[in-house]
């Protein structure tokens, strides 16, 4: 039997019992059924430093270093500020630049560039006169030097090695500098021996009395900026250097001559050079060469040279032009500009001239990849028969050529990168070739001594500086517009037209092309406007703008080919007074030959 107090205690502690039971199956007093907080994790990673460029470098001594950096990432913080230390000095050495990054846990990276800076150029030498001259035998060779310069010692010391003789031919004088570095240089000069009594100067010809063309010794809206009358004993030697020897493998062209100085003089108030057939400096032809270089450069105007030309298989006389940056970036980057060429060899050879403009395609920063676009005229007679005056007119959008003021060749200029080395200073040459990859060798019909004789040469540039040419050009309306004879434009080009009248069309049009002219409208009132067109393949054609207000709309059908002329037309209204008339092309592939306008 149990008491009631027994009992009591015995449920005390029963219940007692159920609620440590119930607590324990509750987890202990944990509040519900929630995880529990994970403790956060630390960032003990560092950030990575990337240098831009190698970690090891090699340096020019001489020349200012300039350190390409370094970035760093963090994994948590992203991109972090990095700081460098370190100095590079001109002295040479082995030097290091050290770059440090922490991120925001305060974790630090480093890394390190080492920079080698040393001396490897060696001086470069300048030669003071030409690298190949001619000295006459019986008297004494005096070289005239060089002088050599270093970046990093600046003067240095030449030494000259190798005699001249007294004996007929050729003869090397090397030039030699070494820099405390130790880097070496030479130069040579080839000097050519010859006897009093070889061929050269004025051998007695008897210039005959040649007619023809003579241009006018002035135009309307030019000035005269330099000529040569050729009316002294001698060359000028301020305006004119000789070019002497046969330069690299026949001066580019396999050329057989040897230029000296002996075949070209002065008599009756022109110059001749003398093709000759003569045993010299190793080649079985001698001529001369001639140039403007770094004396007299022109950009833009009008050239006019009357000369006479030498005629026969193999011979090959020039008046051209080449970029004055020539020896900084080499042919054909400089840009060529053929005034007149003449190949001889008979009929459709010696009564021929051809002008041609030379380039690289793409410029100056891009591959080797020469272009050339010429034209040809022929004449009646042979170039040797009398005096023709040889031109072009060039402007900062165009080149044009003509012989005894005809014009024959055209040649527009857009400001690409391939044609702006015609929007660049350019000097003259005179030469007579003989042999190379054009003409091909004399044969046994060419008689020597050939001659070219020019009378003068004469430059006009605009009177008002203006690069685009003679000024105040404009057109009447009404009246026609030869497409070719625009005052500006944008991407065109010139090409001979088969379309009645002949002459010449724009063409390799492409969208965006423009085409400016300017205009005299003497009343204003409805106009008819006419387009002579033609394309292949059919284009979505242009807009015709006065002063910038669209007045037209073109567009070109498929005319059957480039040469398959249509005509287009519109009625507008025009006021009276100058304006500009513009074409903006809209579609590409057409060509126009010729804008007229007709009053109604």
């Amino acid at each position: 039997m149990y008491s009631l107090h027994g009992i009591a205690r015995s449920l005390k502690f029963s219940s007692i019992g159920i609620l440590s039971l119930v607590l324990i199956a509750c987890g202990g007093g944990g509040g519900g059924s929630s995880s529990p907080i994970n403790p956060p994790i630390s960032d003990t990673t560092p950030p990575i430093i990337t240098m831009v460029g190698a970690e090891a470098i090699n340096h020019e001594q001489g020349t200012t270093y300039d350190d390409q950096g370094a970035t760093a990432s963090d994994s948590v913080d992203g991109s972090v500020s990095v700081s460098s230390s370190g100095e590079v000095s001109n002295t040479g050495g082995v030097y290091t630049i050290t770059y440090s990054a922490s991120d925001t846990a305060g974790n630090t990276a480093t890394a390190v560039r080492t920079i080698t800076v040393a001396d490897t150029q060696p001086p470069v030498i300048s030669l003071i006169g030409d690298s190949e001259v001619s000295h006459e035998q019986g008297s004494n060779y005096i070289d005239a030097g060089a002088s050599a310069s270093d970046v990093v010692d600046g003067d240095v010391e030449v030494l000259i090695s190798g005699d001249v003789d007294d004996e007929v031919g050729e003869y090397t004088v090397t030039f030699a500098a070494t820099d405390a570095a130790d880097n070496s240089a030479t130069q040579t000069r080839l000097v050519t021996v010859v006897s009093p009594d070889t061929v050269g100067n004025d051998d007695g010809w008897v210039i005959p009395s040649f007619s023809g063309y003579q241009s006018p010794n002035s135009y309307n809206g030019y000035d005269l900026v330099w000529s040569d009358e050729f009316d002294a004993s001698t060359l000028n030697t301020s305006d004119w250097t000789f070019e002497i020897g046969t330069g690299t493998n026949g001066w580019g062209n396999n050329e057989l001559q040897y230029y000296t100085d002996r075949n070209l003089y002065l008599k009756d108030g022109m110059l001749v050079i003398r093709a000759e057939e003569e045993s010299f400096g190793g080649r079985s032809y001698t001529s001369s060469r001639i140039k403007t270089q770094r004396k007299k450069n022109f950009q833009y105007g009008r050239i006019d040279i009357r000369a006479r030309m030498p005629e026969g298989q193999g011979v090959w006389p020039a008046l051209w032009m080449l970029g004055e940056n020539i020896n900084q970036v080499d042919w054909p980057y400089c840009g060529e500009l053929d005034v007149m060429e003449m190949v001889g060899g008979g009929n459709g050879k010696d009564n021929r001239t051809v002008g041609t403009a030379h380039w690289n395609v793409g410029g100056l920063d891009a591959s080797y990849s020469p272009k050339s676009f010429g034209n040809e005229k022929i004449l009646p007679e042979n170039l040797s028969a009398s005096f023709h005056v040889y031109s072009i007119v060039w402007t900062s959008y165009r080149i044009t050529w003509y012989v005894d003021d005809v014009q024959y060749h055209v040649m527009a200029i857009d400001n690409s990168a391939s044609l702006s080395a015609f929007q660049k200073q350019f000097f003259m040459i005179f030469n007579v070739a003989v042999g190379g990859k054009w003409p091909g060798s004399p044969d046994s019909f060419t008689v020597f001594p050939q001659r070219m004789v020019v009378d003068y040469i004469r430059v006009f540039q605009d009177e008002n500086g203006s690069t685009g040419g003679q000024s105040g050009s404009t057109y009447p309306v009404p009246g026609l517009i030869e497409a070719e004879d625009y005052n500006n434009m944008l991407g065109v080009q010139i090409e001979t037209t088969t379309d009645t009248g002949v002459g010449f069309n724009i063409g390799y049009i492409d969208g965006g092309d423009w085409v400016e002219y300017s205009l005299d409208v003497a009343n204003a009132g409805n106009y008819l406007i006419e387009y002579r067109l033609a394309s292949q393949n059919g284009s979505d054609g242009f807009q015709t703008l006065i002063d910038g207000t669209l007045i037209d709309t073109q567009s070109v059908p498929n005319t059957g080919s480039w040469q398959s002329w249509i005509t287009n037309s519109a009625t507008v209204n025009l006021s009276a007074g100058e304006q500009i008339l513009r074409l903006n092309a809209v579609g590409s592939e057409w060509n126009l030959n010729w804008i007229k306008f007709t009053a109604q």
